[in-house]
């Protein structure tokens, strides 16, 4: 395990070493003794490790139930749930959803805004 760990972590500053240059994968392959397969497997992976972390990593916003507040219908006014805002966007709630709905909810609204 240790093992593995240390190859991981000389690959990514190996990758960042790239990421940085302004040379070709060929070219720093070539100037580092590395095949260049071998730094393009480690480029691929890491870089999809990073998108899937980003698309995973959720922003929790706090909300709190509101006492009482009125919704967007004339004379109706609500004794549960929440609003929220995202740029222009707002959504009113007359309960509290899952929370795993809610933060899916956000991130699709912050998203369009």
């Amino acid at each position: 395990m240790e093992r593995r760990k240390a190859v991981r972590s000389k690959w990514e500053a190996i990758i960042s070493a790239y990421e940085k240059s302004s040379v070709t994968q060929k070219e720093f392959a070539r100037r580092h003794q590395i095949k260049i397969s071998t730094l393009r497997y480690w480029l691929s992976k890491l870089r999809i490790e990073r998108r899937e972390e980003a698309e995973t990593q959720v922003d929790f916003v706090e909300i709190s139930p509101h006492q009482t507040f009125t919704a967007t219908a004339p004379n109706r006014t609500l004794t549960k749930g929440c609003s929220i805002s995202v740029g222009s966007a707002v959504v009113e709630l007359e309960e509290l959803p899952d929370p795993r709905w809610l933060a899916a909810l956000f991130f699709a609204m912050e998203k369009l805004s």
